[in-house]
């Protein structure tokens, strides 16, 4: 067993609102010689590891590295409300902590190097340090697309990131099936070479766009949060890497407009797509790596707990279209262990639904690459 549950508490705590304190333990997936992620710097006593080792710690990217960039003085794209119009189409600020992060220290745990065998785009080589009990993100057989399963993994012996997609394992002789996946240096703000497949359409991380637990519970995100956006653009904004087809809706949105709840959802376009007149190719569709931001003017005094704590980051680091397989405005959350000992607030979806897409705006953040 190479993961285990560990309960610990924050090696510091921010400040937070008297609305959003917490519970003050937490359960997550850790390795025997590791502790959790330091994500945010403090004056604080270290931990200590099994064995009397120095806990390994790894920052998700350097402060300098796009996703920790505070985007709240930039200026509005100037075609910005012709964007927001457009994701308007389909909007519905949400929240899904499903995603489990691994954590796993290579070099202290037996933790074996095994090949990775691709099915569907390929990716970076193995071998890659993959337990056999590594958790992953199942989706649900009844969506639209089937086997888009994610794992996230963490090797803090020498902080790299290995994200796989469409992922089934382990296979009998240890190895795993994906369909696509990549490996990040942590350390580095180096790009991915452009249209390499990773797991996920941008060819952007999917854990440096996802809320993790342990920050919110030290009361502030501090970096960018990733959304899909249904209707996509053959383009892509750096950070991003490379885009994903608009062509996948012509599909896509028949079979979503055919179920109840999303055709009640999305009145409008859903008449528009069964009845064959919807517009896919719209030149205002979202490139990946299109970066949105709460507007300054919006008024967050109604909003509290978790949900508060994502839209504080919204305004200050934005939302970066990084998929296509989703309803516009949908954010990932790090899926709890142990939701007896903590979990998300179970009102955060009931607040974000207020947040329509008018209030937000796209940054200019760089041109729209082939």
């Amino acid at each position: 067993m190479y993961l285990r549950d560990l309960s610990f508490r924050p090696l510091c705590r921010a400040p937070r609102d008297p609305d959003v304190t917490r519970a003050s333990t937490l359960r997550l997936i850790v390795p025997t010689a590791a502790l959790v992620l330091a994500l945010a710097a403090c004056e604080a006593p270290a931990p200590t590891a099994t064995g009397g080792l120095p806990a390994r710690s790894c920052a998700v990217f350097p402060a300098s590295n796009a996703w920790n960039t505070d985007v709240s003085a930039l200026p509005a794209h100037p075609e910005s409300d012709a964007y927001i119009s457009r994701l308007a189409l389909t909007w519905r600020l949400s929240f899904v902590p499903n995603l489990p992060v691994n954590i796993v220290d290579s070099e202290r745990d037996p933790v074996p190097f095994v090949a990775v065998n691709y099915t569907n785009g390929g990716g970076d080589p193995g071998p890659m340090p993959l337990p056999a009990d590594a958790r992953y993100h199942v989706k649900d057989s009844t969506k639209l697309v089937l086997d888009d399963n994610h794992l996230v993994l963490m090797d803090v012996a020498g902080c790299k990131l290995y994200e796989l997609w469409s992922v089934k394992g382990p296979d009998p002789d240890g190895s795993w099936t994906v369909g696509s996946g990549a490996i990040f240096d942590l350390t580095s703000n180096a790009l991915r070479r452009d249209h390499i497949a990773s797991s996920s359409a941008s060819g952007l991380p999917v854990l440096a766009g996802t809320a993790r637990a342990e920050e919110v519970r030290a009361g502030a995100i501090t970096h960018a949060l990733s959304i899909p956006a249904t209707l996509t653009l053959q383009g892509m904004i750096r950070p991003a890497t490379t885009w994903q087809s608009n062509a996948t809706y012509l599909w896509k949105l028949p079979l979503a407009c055919g179920q109840p709840s999303y055709s009640l959802s999305f009145p409008a376009l859903c008449a528009q797509v069964l009845a064959g007149t919807f517009i896919y190719d719209d030149p205002n569709n979202a490139p990946m790596g299109l970066r949105l931001r709460l507007k300054s003017s919006f008024d967050l005094s109604g909003y509290t707990g978790d949900a508060l704590i994502l839209l504080r980051a919204a305004k200050a680091y934005g939302l970066i279209v990084t998929d296509g397989s989703g309803t516009a405005g949908m954010m990932r959350g790090e899926k709890v262990q142990d939701p007896t000992r903590w979990d998300w607030d179970p009102n955060i979806g009931t607040q974000l639904a207020t947040v329509p897409a008018a209030a937000f705006e796209v940054v200019l953040t760089g041109p729209i690459l082939p």
